[in-house]
Formats: C-alpha cells, sequence, structure tokens
C-alpha cells in the first residue's frame, strides 16, 4: 500500500463468517478480480485477511480479526488497514473503506456480516476522477461493488 491507514473497529461477525473470511479466496481465473489471503497471527490468536487485486496482488484492506475463546464474545473485526489514496491520489475515507471491505466480503465471499447496515451504493460510492468532478463508481444498487 502506498499510504496505509489504520482504524479501529470492534465489528462483531459470526462464526459462519469468521469461517469463510479465514478460508480465503484464491483465484481460479483471469476473471477472478479479487485474492483474499487469510494468516493466523499465532502471537495474537488473531487472523489477518488480506484482499488483493488478483492481477497485479495490490493490497487494498486487511482485516484484525481475534476470536476471545475464553469468553463468550464471539469473533470480531478488531482493526482494518486500508489503502487511503485512489490511483489517482484521492483520498479514501476510512468510512469508504469499512463499507467497501463489507461489499466485498458480502459480494464476493457470501459473507452476511449483519451487524454492518445494508449498503446503498448510490449514496455512498461516488468517488471523484479529479479532485472537482464527483462520479459514481459502483453503479447503482445495493451492496454492489466491483467483484
Amino acid at each position: 500500500m502506498r499510504r496505509p491507514q489504520t482504524v479501529q473497529w470492534d465489528l462483531p461477525i459470526s462464526d459462519a463468517d469468521f469461517t469463510i473470511l479465514k478460508k480465503g479466496l484464491r483465484p481460479e481465473s483471469m476473471d477472478d478480480k479479487w485474492s483474499v489471503h487469510p494468516t493466523y497471527l499465532q502471537e495474537s490468536n488473531a487472523y489477518s485477511v488480506s484482499w488483493a487485486r488478483s492481477w497485479t496482488g495490490y493490497p487494498h484492506y486487511t482485516l484484525i480479526i481475534a476470536r476471545n475463546i475464553s469468553s463468550s464474545k464471539g469473533p470480531v473485526i478488531e482493526s482494518m488497514v486500508f489503502e487511503s489514496l485512489t490511483r489517482a491520489d484521492n483520498k479514501i475515507t476510512a468510512e469508504m473503506a469499512k463499507q467497501e471491505v463489507i461489499c466485498l466480503s458480502r459480494n464476493v465471499l457470501g459473507c452476511k456480516i449483519a451487524a454492518f447496515p445494508p449498503i446503498d451504493g448510490d449514496k455512498f460510492f461516488v468517488y471523484p476522477l479529479s479532485n472537482d468532478a464527483p462520479t459514481n463508481a459502483a453503479g447503482s444498487g445495493q451492496d454492489e461493488i466491483d467483484e
């Protein structure tokens, strides 16, 4: 990442979503746009789940997911590292990055992530091509993202 930023999150997820994210996703063809690579972090008893573009391997998001075995608390996305600039050097906010990685998790992996509200792509995914020319990069519809 050129400009990584870290944001604390503490978003609860289900055991089923945790299992899906831990499994990751290996691209099977050139048409697959995303690669999801999980890594177990033994020292913190957590998982790092990294999203990268499959052709370039360029990382966009890394989720840190922990599961506290000693309590009734289920899995939690504790934090996220994200690329804070587009290729055109426009800033990506933490809220934009959160919504994008949730859309990817839902649409590409099939996660539910029920603790995060539904996302209206028409109202949120507006990226400027330049600093003064807004455009809608995600298309229309709810929870849509370039799969």
